[in-house]
């Protein structure tokens, strides 16, 4: 990619020093994603750390019986953590989480040795990590609270009224990635999607939904 395409996406590297935004820049190694693209494997040694210029990454948790679970999401101009964490656990250096493209994506991966070089030399890159940090700490916050106080139903409704700009764009997705996003099964979403088109909530098609005018109570 272009400098100006990567300083556009991640605006912290027009502070840094010539020198550092070189090095930074050589050092990353771009990948095309296709959707559903595993990068980061739980248990897996971790050899870089992931940004993203384009698309949509999911960070996620796999149980023993098989349920994904949907942790957050990084987006174009954003790193991903799980990267960064799982190279400075010196005693367990392997990722505790999966990261997987939601979509067709562009990323780059800065390489371990040159990671620790910048990130110990420059306050711009520290800033940009913490700031992701900060972010997506409270999106882990956001999602403990949802799946404790609310229930399914009312954590679907809100997600797809967000996805959907309260109805004026369609939904394109599955039962299986909504469950993983709300960390429950595929059958419990079918049921309360069913439910909310009986009740006139929304519209459902394969793979397609739709949210309609919600009725009055």
């Amino acid at each position: 990619m272009m400098q100006k395409e990567w300083t556009t996406c991640f605006p912290f590297l027009n502070q840094m020093p010539d020198d550092e935004r070189r090095r930074f820049l050589q050092s990353a190694v771009p990948h095309q994603l296709y959707a559903g693209e595993v990068v980061v494997r739980e248990h897996s040694k971790c050899v870089g750390v992931v940004f993203v210029l384009s698309g949509e990454l999911k960070v996620y948790k796999v149980s023993e019986s098989g349920r994904e679970v949907a942790l957050y999401s990084v987006f174009p101009g954003e790193a991903a953590l799980l990267t960064v964490n799982c190279m400075v656990a010196q005693e367990t250096p392997v990722a505790d989480v999966s990261l997987a493209a939601m979509q067709e994506s562009l990323i780059a991966i800065i390489p371990s040795s040159a990671f620790f070089y910048l990130y110990s030399v420059s306050p711009q890159l520290q800033q940009f990590i913490f700031s992701c940090m900060y972010k997506k700490f409270n999106a882990i916050i956001d999602l403990v609270e949802k799946m404790t106080f609310k229930n399914v139903s009312e954590r679907l409704y809100e997600y797809i009224r967000e996805n959907t700009g309260s109805g004026r764009i369609p939904l394109y997705t599955t039962h299986a990635q909504l469950a993983a996003r709300l960390g429950t099964s595929r059958e419990v979403v079918t049921r309360c999607l069913k439910k909310m088109q009986r009740a006139g909530f929304l519209q459902t098609e394969r793979g397609k939904i739709s949210l309609l005018e919600k009725p009055e109570p």
